[in-house]
């Protein structure tokens, strides 16, 4: 398994990454204050979190503006970057068990 692979899905199961990842694919497009209310953090730790998935491609944040006027950095679900990292971590798993199998 390589350092990105690994590298990618440990990022992806942390409990609170998770959270966000659910919160996203439910509520749609998000801003920050938004997703740090729903779970009842700090936008800090919020945006801690949300720029780790930013990184690997699993969320896409981009800048609103409305009328000449920023209102924030909105945060979605990029379904597709999830599909291939769990489809990945499938291919991971079966790799594993050929091996503990062909032990």
């Amino acid at each position: 398994m390589t350092r990105g692979r690994y590298w990618r899905l440990r990022t992806f199961l942390h409990p609170v990454r998770l959270r966000l990842l659910i919160l996203l694919a439910e509520k749609g497009e998000v801003n920050i204050s938004g997703l740090a209310k729903a779970m009842r953090m700090h936008r800090s730790v919020a945006m801690r979190h949300l720029n780790e998935l930013e990184s690997i491609g699993l969320v896409r944040g981009r800048l609103r503006v409305i009328k000449g006027r920023k209102k924030g950095r909105f945060y979605k679900i990029n379904e597709e970057a999830v599909k291939l990292l769990l489809q990945d971590a499938l291919a991971m798993l079966m790799e594993l068990e050929g091996r503990i199998v062909g032990v």
